[in-house]
């Protein structure tokens, strides 16, 4: 259930289900807070002069996306989230401008979301994650496993990711059936490849 306030600032907030989602004193400067935050990612100009793919999981009030959009012009993003009235409440009361600017991707399962070829386009790119933390913590479940799944932090997600990022197959080397290999067997095998799996590999270790 939502229930809409405002912020000291003057700004629409809402609560779900008891939670609030974004500052009840100025929700445009925590925005603005957890850009700086997501460093070297947003702040670093080499960086984000290439094109990229930020990931944002959770949605909130909107105002980190719109903060995100300003600062990040040239990367694609593409916002999770968990539940549709959220995306409801934020076209409603704070923007929907950037409705054409921005992926949404709400309540889809990681893996049954990226079994199709459009979708799979998103993960070509460099790409990076960002959380939002009040929607985090709200939605626990659904944005750990999209976070597992973007991160390739269970074997399942590193498979998926291997098989999406690397046509000539490392994930099979030396066997028929698809396994796992350890990150020096990957150098070994990768020394010559394109930067897309290291990519993959810099997000595990991290």
């Amino acid at each position: 259930m939502i229930q809409s306030s405002h912020s000291r600032s003057g700004h629409w907030i809402f609560k779900l289900d008891g939670t609030l989602m974004a500052s009840r004193n100025d929700p445009v400067s925590q925005a603005q807070s957890w850009i700086e935050n997501q460093k070297p990612i947003c702040n670093d100009e080499a960086y984000m002069g290439k094109q990229r793919t930020l990931f944002v999981l959770g949605l909130g009030c909107g105002y980190h996306v719109l903060a995100l959009l300003r600062k990040c012009s040239r990367a694609q993003i593409v916002v999770i989230e968990a539940r549709n009235e959220t995306l409801e409440w934020v076209f409603n009361h704070v923007e929907r401008s950037w409705e054409s600017r921005v992926t949404m991707i709400v309540g889809e399962e990681p893996h049954r979301y990226f079994d199709t070829s459009k979708a799979k386009l998103l993960l070509r790119n460099p790409y990076c994650v960002l959380p939002y933390a009040p929607a985090m913590r709200k939605e626990e479940r659904f944005y750990s496993e999209w976070q597992q799944y973007l991160l390739a932090r269970d074997g399942k997600s590193l498979e998926a990711q291997m098989k999406l990022l690397d046509p000539l197959g490392i994930t099979r080397i030396g066997e028929e059936k698809s396994e796992l290999l350890s990150i020096k067997d990957l150098k070994f095998k990768m020394e010559d490849s394109q930067s897309k799996i290291w990519n993959l590999l810099s997000e595990m270790i991290q």
